[in-house]
């Protein structure tokens, strides 16, 4: 797992846990679901005379709190009328006719065989016998040396001996 990957669930986890304690708390608090509210008889406060000449003070007998007023919830907009699709009708029938089938080409397709740089002449197709031999490796004997260090030994002669390595010319190169 790489660092960048560690570090993205990492912060997903931790996104996660916090959105999950978070609504624990809503939970908790009573603020996930609303609850109704029962209307309550406020109590008036009994007037209260300071003395009993005719000039007292009465106190306000009007609460000093309100209930909240509950409004219903607005009439839902009226739908918008969706217009049907607009169908193109230049696909309805096709106007063009399949071409005729070409003629197979007759003559086979002709690749160099080092192409890829090995000399197929020499051993199996899996094999990679050097087109061009290292700096420094020269003549028959030089690249039989070349060839049996990497491992290339009793190589088949497969087509024309261009490189010289089969001096006996038994079809078989560098022995």
């Amino acid at each position: 797992m790489t660092v960048r990957r560690a570090t993205l669930v990492a912060a997903v986890v931790v996104l996660v846990t916090a959105t999950a304690g978070f609504l624990l708390i809503l939970a908790r608090a009573g603020l996930g679901t609303p609850s109704p509210v029962a209307a309550v008889a406020d109590p008036s406060p009994t007037p209260v005379v300071a003395d009993a000449s005719p000039t007292a003070v009465v106190a306000d007998p009007s609460p000093t709190h309100s209930l909240p007023t509950f409004t219903s919830l607005p009439p839902p907009a009226p739908s918008r009328v969706v217009p049907a699709p607009f169908v193109q009708r230049f696909a309805a029938e096709p106007t063009a006719t399949p071409l005729p089938p070409r003629q197979s080409p007759t003559a086979p397709l002709t690749v160099s065989a080092f192409v890829d740089g090995c000399d197929h002449n020499y051993g199996t197709p899996t094999q990679c016998v050097p087109l061009t031999f290292p700096a420094g490796v020269t003549g028959t004997g030089g690249k039989c040396a070349w060839l049996a260090a990497h491992g290339f030994t009793g190589l088949i002669v497969a087509g024309r001996d261009a490189q010289d390595l089969d001096a006996d010319g038994d079809g078989i190169a560098c022995e």
